[in-house]
């Protein structure tokens, strides 16, 4: 998307949000031209403090924090916000659009548009939750919808459709005293309807109720019709409102509505305030036998009045009445086994479609329900009613649209398999409907370093990868019983109906395949497999047997597959309780920091260290290799890492503070905080907290996880720049390691001898060129893992100056490392 230069833009801002440039591209602010403000950041910061009024501040920041901007527009065509500034003892209103760039996949840039605009504008951008609760009650088609302002009681109206519906001016409506009025007017018992419509009972009842209350009112002087009353309570830049959404609950509407004893005035409040079904649908739940009612004497509906059957009443009426953008859709959802299924797991949905009525497109919505009757079969309703396209529009817009609805698309559209959400409910049917005898096993399978396939072969051979299998897998439909879908990324998973051998079959052609998809990468495959024995598990609860079975093989390239078994739940189990008590170990201070000397092999003196976390629970260690990965997996390895960093820092500051010889730590620092875009930031104002010179906090960075070359490059160069020093970890471990060492700077590199797995001359040798092509390159080398006095010799041999590993020491406690090292 581009700028739109006919537009008169106030200032306009060029900016990559990985490295956090910008180049101001219009106007002659003061700010956006100042040397000093030489980051991105910085403007927003300097934006904020000079110019900002004080309640839009937070927000403001928050909007332009580059790390939520890179993770929102990533997945947006534009941003649209608004905020105001306080300017020449006035305030003035500016709206802002973030726009990407047409390469912002290889540039991260975008264009950030700055315009003064109105109040009004202003109010529309940001009353997000006001007219989200809007929508929502358009959408459930109340016929009036009242927003009235907490403080003031001013009213304003929003009706579907004509702004006089039911013949009555709402637009007369300013305040809550005349809504009051005109109820009163219509109602016989004035008291119990203001006792049941006084605000000042209402407002405490919305504070302990979640926001929402509902209540029901009789009115009208003879005939009894009952209107429902619908508060719900949002919050709007501060200020609170409350919306009120009238509609009719009465089985005797009609009825009502042609009662000669009623006025003009409540005939039209009666009207105004109905919710008409245009179609009813009544379904037996067991048999399907159907009944069909319509409001419309339309020729064409009698022939859907005379089927007994949904499926000819519903097909019938989607071939006459269905847009065709949606008929293969509402088609599928109406296949009476598909909508038994779903009535099973909630008793009423929506579902919104465009309609043809009167050779005119409209929108409408189909409202679904389960209803059980007494001494009779439960029933489906289904009920058509037209929905206000504004209602769609806006609910589109504001993306809740698919939560209101719980409409889910069936297909991936990569692999065009089915989805996730499609497979586990198919998968679940046919082994509801299966026999006790029928064999199942469901399978979840991934592509070993698919991210490195990527990255070496770009996107779209990814792409063209994930296809070929999902194409052989359509191939093979005809030989094996399967239900098969593509669950996100590169994980598949498969339901077959055959034997054990049928099952390894499977996995073998299935593999065999994999290999021919790519004549330069061998594609690799860990699958996992369970044996259902109890068909009333979730699928969800199955495919994560088949992913713990899959784990026990990653990398292990001779196993083709792994069955679940209980040990791997009882390793489940471990894990749990490594993830349940994570949070609560870190706040207890179970992790301890560890400290592994480096010494120069020379002068057999140390030189440094490296901080290594241990978990240490009622005196027992646990092992890192029980819960590095899990924190890995689970993200919580950030906040550890944050632990270890200012554990740390602490005992740099307290050999500073008494007086004791400083020596550099390093510590490890992981690509899931290099991805933060202010990550520079937050090191220096944690390494500053504690007054630490940048060269003693030394930072290690795995040569493993530099998938994205360029922002680590990045980040590096901008980690020096402030004075750190910046050291290799697992130099040859990787599959780019002569490649990273080219784009990237570095002040050191960690050997790691465990990756040189014997004594042999060819391992000596790699050994030399590795230290060799360090000296060519004039970094300082540090060799870790060392445990024998060999290996010391041989790295003296080959002029590597530095090392680290249990021939010199074990990781020690702090208090163990200060009584040995002082």
């Amino acid at each position: 998307m581009s700028v739109d230069n006919s537009k008169k833009y106030t200032y306009i801002v060029s900016v990559n949000l990985v490295s956090n440039e910008y180049i101001n591209l219009i106007g002659e602010n003061r700010l956006f031209n100042d040397p000093k403000l030489d980051t991105f950041d910085k403007l927003v910061d300097a934006c904020a403090n000079h110019y900002i009024l004080e309640s839009d501040k937070e927000s403001f920041i928050k909007r332009l924090d580059r790390f939520n901007l890179y993770e929102t527009i990533r997945v947006s065509e534009y941003l649209n916000y608004s905020f105001r500034v306080f300017k020449n003892e006035s305030v003035w209103y500016f709206s802002m659009k973030v726009i990407k760039q047409n390469d912002f996949e290889v540039s991260k840039k975008v264009i950030i548009t700055f315009e003064k605009s109105s109040k009004e504008e202003y109010l529309q951008i940001n009353d997000q939750t006001l007219y989200e609760a809007i929508a929502s009650a358009r959408l459930n088609n109340y016929p009036v919808i009242l927003v009235l302002n907490y403080d003031d009681l001013k009213i304003k109206v929003f009706t579907n459709g004509d702004p006089e519906a039911g013949y009555v001016d709402w637009n007369s409506v300013k305040n809550y005293d005349n809504l009051l009025s005109l109820v009163l007017n219509c109602v016989e018992n004035k008291s119990r309807a203001l006792e049941s419509l006084n605000l000042n009972d209402i407002k405490p009842i919305l504070y302990n109720n979640n926001n929402h209350y509902e209540t029901i009112v009789p009115i009208g002087k003879k005939k009894k019709v009952f209107i429902k009353f619908d508060f719900t309570q949002v919050m709007v830049r501060g200020e609170k409102y409350i919306v009120i959404a009238l509609s009719d609950e009465s089985y005797e509407i009609n009825k009502s509505l042609n009662d000669p004893r009623m006025n003009k005035q409540e005939v039209s409040i009666y009207k105004a305030l109905t919710l008409e079904f245009t179609s009813l649908f009544i379904v037996g739940y067991h048999t399907g036998k159907t009944s069909y009612y319509s409001l419309d004497n339309k020729s064409n509906f009698s022939q859907i009045m005379q089927c007994n059957k949904l499926s000819d009443a519903i097909n019938l009426y989607i071939r006459n009445y269905v847009h065709d953008d949606d008929k293969e859709r509402i088609f599928r959802i109406f296949n009476f086994e598909n909508l038994k299924l779903m009535m099973d797991k909630k008793n009423h949905m929506l579902v919104q479609f465009k309609r043809i009525h009167d050779k005119l497109i409209d929108h409408a919505v189909f409202s679904i329900s389960k209803v059980k009757l007494e001494d009779d079969e439960d029933k489906i309703v289904i009920a058509i009613r037209s929905i206000n396209q504004t209602a769609e529009n806006e609910l589109r817009q504001k993306e809740i649209l698919s939560q209101l609805l719980d409409e889910k698309i069936q297909f991936d559209d990569l692999t065009k398999l089915y989805n996730r959400s499609e497979f586990i409910r198919i998968a679940s049917s046919k082994l509801k409907n299966s026999n006790e005898n029928d064999s199942y096993y469901i399978l979840e399978f991934d592509i070993d370093r698919f991210s490195v396939y990527n990255d070496l072969y770009g996107i779209n051979q990814g792409d063209t990868l994930l296809k070929n299998i999902a194409d052989f897998l359509v191939n093979v439909s005809h030989k094996y019983k399967q239900v098969y879908a593509r669950l996100s990324n590169d994980i598949f998973a498969i339901l077959i109906n055959g034997t054990n051998v049928q099952v390894e079959d499977f996995i073998s052609e299935l593999r065999d395949s994999a290999k021919s998809f790519s004549d330069y990468f061998e594609v690799n495959l860990s699958v996992g497999v369970y044996k259902i024995k109890d068909k009333t598990l979730s699928i969800e609860t199955m495919l994560d047997y088949c992913k713990q079975a899959a784990k026990t093989i990653k990398k292990k390239y001779v196993k083709s597959y792994a069955i679940y078994d209980e040990s791997m739940f009882e390793s489940r189990v471990a894990e749990q309780k490594v993830i349940n008590r994570m949070n609560q170990a870190l706040v207890d201070k179970e992790f301890h920091i560890f400290l592994q000397p480096k010494y120069d092999i020379y002068k057999n003196e140390l030189v440094g260290a490296e901080a290594l976390v241990r978990w240490i629970k009622d005196d027992k260690v646990i092992s890192p290799n029980q819960f590095i990965p899990i924190f890995e997996q689970n993200g919580f390895i950030t906040k550890l890492d944050y632990y270890v960093w200012e554990e740390t820092l602490k005992y740099l500051k307290w050999r500073k503070d008494n007086n004791l010889k400083m020596f550099p730590i390093s510590v490890n620092v992981s690509r899931t905080f290099l991805s933060i875009p202010n990550c520079l930031d937050i090191m220096l104002n944690l390494v500053d907290k504690y007054g630490v010179e940048h060269k003693y906090f030394e930072l290690e960075i795995t040569e493993t996880l530099f998938s994205d070359i360029d922002l680590v490059r990045d980040k590096v160069n901008d980690f020096r720049k402030c004075g750190f020093r910046i050291l290799m970890d697992d130099f040859g471990s990787g599959y780019s390691s002569l490649n990273v060492l080219k784009d990237v700077e570095f002040d050191v590199l960690k050997i790691d001898l465990k990756f040189f797995s014997n004594d042999s001359i060819k391992s000596q040798k790699i050994i030399e060129t590795v230290i060799n092509l360090a000296h060519e390159l004039n970094i300082p080398a540090i060799a870790e893992g060392v445990e024998t006095k060999e290996y010391i010799d041989i790295l003296k041999k080959y002029g590597c100056q530095y090392a680290q590993g249990y021939y010199y020491d074990k990781p020690l406690n702090i208090n163990t490392f200060n009584q040995k090292y002082n």
